[in-house]
């Protein structure tokens, strides 16, 4: 079920597909993935999640990704990345994010955050996630996560 794939930049049309990472269909229907799917990207022991999205574009060896999913598996274009489908994960009951700037009213910003995060699928310390708000693109990292049993996940 794993593959490895060389790592290739690739900028979104839209925010929300900043969370994707586009694999070659063919690779996909070989490795048993679907579209949607949590893989989970190991580059040198970092570790990220991404939503497995296919690619009529993309060679059978590549793995495309934007500049945000290549900062949370701290990668570079050109490497190579181990992507495995993550058939279960754990319920977090709290997740704490940073937000450099100020983002219009308190509320707003958090309703903003939750829907970006709930769309990511996963939430892990250091990630990093990209939302819109009020028509302006913003990058939060994510600091703290808590399970519903007062654990941190252990995302390795």
């Amino acid at each position: 079920m794993d593959l490895v794939a060389t790592v290739v930049k690739k900028e979104p049309q839209r925010l929300r597909h900043t969370k994707r990472a586009l694999i070659a269909i063919e690779r996909m229907q070989s490795n048993g993935l679907s579209a949607g799917d949590i893989v989970r990207l190991t580059n040198n022991g970092t570790t990220a999640f991404a939503t497995a999205w296919p690619s009529f574009a993309s060679e059978v060896d590549e793995v495309q990704l934007t500049s945000t999913m290549l900062l949370n598996c701290s990668a570079r274009v050109g490497d190579i990345l181990r992507v495995e489908r993550v058939d279960t994960l754990p319920t977090a009951s709290q997740v704490t994010v940073t937000l450099n700037t100020e983002l219009s009213t308190r509320a707003f910003a958090e309703a903003c955050v939750k829907e970006s995060l709930v769309d990511v699928g996963c939430a892990y310390v250091g990630q990093r996630v990209d939302v819109s708000v009020n028509g302006v693109p913003r990058r939060l990292k994510v600091v703290k996560v808590e399970l519903e049993n007062g654990s941190e996940p252990d995302i390795s």
